[in-house]
């Protein structure tokens, strides 16, 4: 189960998280005596956009705004990202081809850091994004195995890109709802828990 939300930050007011306790590396989850402890939850926002995702399995979400580069992808993928991205990024035909890939490993990168928890304490060139097959892979005894599941959602709104990392095969993909004041009422009873 994967629940995706998100809210216009400039016209809607956030409700308040339940109680929360924080990770080794500082993520925050639901306080082990909260009526949410057995959900998990991840928070990004972009732009004038937040984004909540809530699951019953750790999961980490990333919102980024395309809002026309300052800098050259592909120097930045040098920088950052593995040979095998940086290879797929020159292989793009367009600009516009080499962006929207960016944007793509690089939400699908954040996500996963925000799954582990670690953020960017783990270098981004130490794990790859497979976009073909959705996973990230990381390099064990010389050969690559799978860590977590990505999922790319496309955003309601034109001009953001998102993705979704979990430790396990995402199924179909989620439906973004409206993230409302009345959010939490509808995980406030074990039935509703449950069914999700």
């Amino acid at each position: 189960m994967i629940r995706l939300f998100y809210r216009c930050r400039k016209r809607s007011p956030r409700p308040a998280l339940p109680p929360c306790a924080k990770g080794p590396h500082g993520k925050p989850y639901f306080a082990p005596d909260s009526l949410f402890s057995g959900l998990y939850f991840n928070i990004s926002n972009s732009g004038s956009y937040e984004v909540l995702a809530v699951s019953d399995e750790p999961v980490g979400i990333d919102l980024q705004r395309d809002a026309g580069l300052h800098y050259d992808p592909l120097k930045m993928a040098q920088r950052w990202f593995t040979p095998e991205e940086v290879r797929l990024l020159s292989a793009c035909e367009s600009p516009a081809a080499q962006q929207s890939c960016f944007f793509r490993l690089w939400t699908a990168k954040e996500a996963y850091i925000k799954l582990t928890g670690e953020g960017l304490s783990r270098p981004l060139d130490s794990f790859r994004v497979d976009l073909e097959s959705g996973s990230i892979l990381i390099p064990e005894n010389g050969q690559e195995k799978t860590a977590a599941a990505i999922l790319s959602p496309v955003f309601p709104e034109k001009g953001y890109y998102a993705a979704v990392c979990t430790d396990s095969v995402l199924p179909a993909a989620p439906v973004w709802e409206p993230w409302t004041s009345s959010l939490w009422d509808q995980f406030s009873s074990s039935d509703a828990v449950t069914a999700m």
